[in-house]
């Protein structure tokens, strides 16, 4: 029996995949050809991300006869992909006489997510003190690459590019963003979008409280009585009132109005010694009411701050003033009780002044 000597192996090639690929579809077409007269067995096996290799198809016999003509012949299949990743086809054909003939696919990057956005400050509950403050992380897409980065303020619809933000296919880059602010309570959005139009899932950074200065008390006004002071007054007298009325000067919203009363060295905390005093949190305004009377007798100090919604608190301001009860002492030291004067002499008058009060003496007066 004569025997058939076999030298040559298959030859197999990829007619689909002749480059490196990006897709984001659920399959992709696989082509080729092989050409032997005496092939035993045809298969194509699938790598994803460099592991081990999987069968996708083997051909049956019946196919094999078909294909074994010794002239080019083509074949066709579809690949649906489990999963993202990277992605190479390995066409393996073997004759009757052992020999093999093999064909590697260029690489295909399979990919149907945005890319990785991280935000070093996502976890920000206030921007203090600066109307610009810049955000800074990283993104990285390693299949189909980084595209664009944007970020939003209060749902923006479409957001801002962040310029210079770019990576090489498969690369990671840090990037920063300085943004312009307001003062109130914004939420920030940051998110990226790959060379496929793959959009990531943004990175919310809810409710920061931005706040460019602390709160101030402003606008003070003295009055005793129904008189108007320009300052505070040094001293007020016996069953006088004062009233100190404020605001705080604050965009965001005023979290509390802290006033400190002093008689003396002792803190004053309730009324009864003529003092009240009244805060309204929302209008931003406080009214510090005090009487004149026995009981308020004395030095006092107040000392008014107040905090924003921010946790930052004002310069405090400190008043002053002295309650003076007690009325001056005239003591004649002579002709206190001479009925008649001669009208043609000089007559003088004297006597002693006690002011015990603490506000000194005004003046004296006659009639």
């Amino acid at each position: 029996k004569a025997l058939s000597l076999d030298a040559t192996k298959p030859v197999v090639s990829f007619t689909s995949l002749l480059q490196d690929s990006y897709t984001k579809e659920t399959s992709i077409s696989l082509s080729g050809t092989v050409t032997e007269k005496n092939l035993s067995s045809l298969t194509v096996n699938v790598l994803k991300d460099g592991s081990g290799s999987t069968t996708v198809k083997t051909w049956n016999s019946s196919e094999v006869d078909a294909l074994s003509t010794g002239s080019e012949e083509s074949w066709s299949l579809d690949y649906t992909f489990a999963t993202d990743g990277v992605y190479y086809f390995v066409l393996t054909a073997t004759d009757k006489a052992g020999l093999t003939g093999t064909a590697t696919s260029k690489t295909v990057y399979r990919d149907t997510t945005g890319p990785d956005v991280t935000v070093d400050q996502s976890g920000r509950t206030a921007i203090l003190g600066s109307e610009k403050f810049t955000f800074t992380g990283t993104w990285s897409d390693s299949l189909s690459g980084t595209r664009e980065l944007y970020y939003s303020i209060d749902e923006g619809a479409e957001g801002e590019v962040i310029s210079g933000a770019i990576t090489d296919y498969a690369g990671q880059s840090k990037w920063s963003v300085e943004i312009s602010l307001t003062e109130d309570k914004h939420t920030f959005k940051f998110w990226g979008k790959d060379n496929l139009g793959n959009t990531s899932a943004a990175v919310t950074i809810p409710d920061v409280m931005v706040d460019f200065k602390k709160p101030a008390v402003t606008s003070l006004t003295y009055k005793v009585g129904e008189k108007s002071y320009s300052s505070m007054p040094a001293y007020i007298g016996d069953n006088a009132v004062l009233t100190v009325s404020g605001t705080i000067d604050e965009t965001n919203g005023v979290k509390s109005i802290d006033v400190t009363a002093k008689k003396g060295e002792e803190t004053v905390t309730t009324n009864n010694c003529g003092y009240t005093l009244a805060t309204d949190t929302t209008n931003k305004t406080f009214t510090i009411t005090l009487a004149g009377k026995e009981a308020s007798k004395g030095d006092w100090t107040f000392d008014v701050s107040a905090k924003d919604i921010a946790e930052q608190t004002s310069d405090k301001v400190t008043l002053s003033t002295a309650v003076d009860t007690v009325k001056p002492v005239i003591t004649a030291a002579n002709d206190a009780g001479k009925k008649y004067i001669d009208r043609t002499a000089t007559n003088k008058y004297s006597g002693n002044l006690t002011e015990t009060g603490g506000s000194g003496i005004k003046g004296v007066y006659w009639k």
